[in-house]
């Protein structure tokens, strides 16, 4: 006969929670780049307490998401060995 989950397992279980990244690079120039990135994360509780796919892949939906927006950018000084001269 197998174990049975623990109560604190249980708790934990009832949790689902997704996350998705997008990432769009533009090199405005050689060198120098702009990122752009949105992060969305939604967090929600499953009644049931087992994960079954076709059931739960709309369950998360309706949960209010995070959005995070984020911007890097990067420019790259022209760094080409100069002469001097010497007179």
């Amino acid at each position: 006969m197998p174990a049975r989950p623990s109560a604190a397992f249980l708790r934990f279980a009832l949790l689902c929670a997704l996350r998705g990244t997008g990432v769009l690079r533009w090199e405005y120039r050689p060198g120098s780049t702009l990122y752009f990135v949105w992060t969305q994360e939604r967090e929600g509780s499953d009644q049931f307490g087992d994960f079954n796919f076709n059931r739960d892949r709309s369950a998360l939906f309706p949960d209010r998401p995070t959005n995070i927006f984020q911007i890097k950018g990067t420019y790259w000084i022209d760094g080409r060995p100069r002469l001097l001269r010497c007179r």
